[in-house]
């Protein structure tokens, strides 16, 4: 969170903001994920970085294959979702002003992750009423499904997330 030193970093020529971490993560998906809605901002404005890069979509697997022997931090578990973008893990996290900061620079609403995830679902799923609705003000799709057909409503009503389903009806 520290962004004077990113700040200074980012004039670096040899640094590539949008690489990946070896955890398979970008420093957007990082701050995001977070809530550091400064440095999302700071990353997207003033270093370029591609605020829709997701992590790599193999992440999840390697991190599984390698934790046998060494199981990780729940810090680590909860960081990365294979093929996750920013606007997702902000949006699961329910990093409202970190969601709108992604928005207002081009994210889409709509993009999903390895299992056919949106960012809707992700809010549904952990019951972030004031996401969800940022997000339906922002035209995202409401029937859109995830690979085994669910939409965010399912998952909000599979998860018990009442206020996201009375959003989801007042809503249409």
């Amino acid at each position: 969170g520290d962004l004077e030193a990113a700040r200074a970093l980012l004039q670096s020529p040899s640094l590539n903001v949008n690489a990946y971490d070896a955890d398979g993560a970008t420093l957007t998906y990082i701050a995001a994920a977070h809530g550091h809605t400064a440095m999302v901002e700071l990353l997207a404005d003033e270093g370029g970085a591609d605020i829709s890069k997701a992590t790599r979509d193999d992440a999840k697997a390697l991190l599984i294959e390698s934790w046998r022997l060494n199981p990780p931090s729940q810090e680590i578990v909860d960081r990365i979702d294979g093929g996750a973008c920013p606007l997702y893990i902000a949006a699961r996290n329910g990093r409202v002003d970190t969601v709108r900061a992604l928005i207002e620079r081009g994210a889409d609403v709509n993009q999903t992750k390895v299992k056919g995830h949106t960012p809707l679902s992700g809010a549904a799923w952990g019951g972030h009423a004031d996401v969800v609705k940022l997000l339906l003000e922002n035209s995202a799709n409401v029937n859109q499904t995830d690979n085994k057909n669910r939409t965010p409503m399912y998952i909000a009503s599979q998860q018990g997330q009442t206020a996201a389903l009375t959003l989801f009806i007042e809503n249409g």
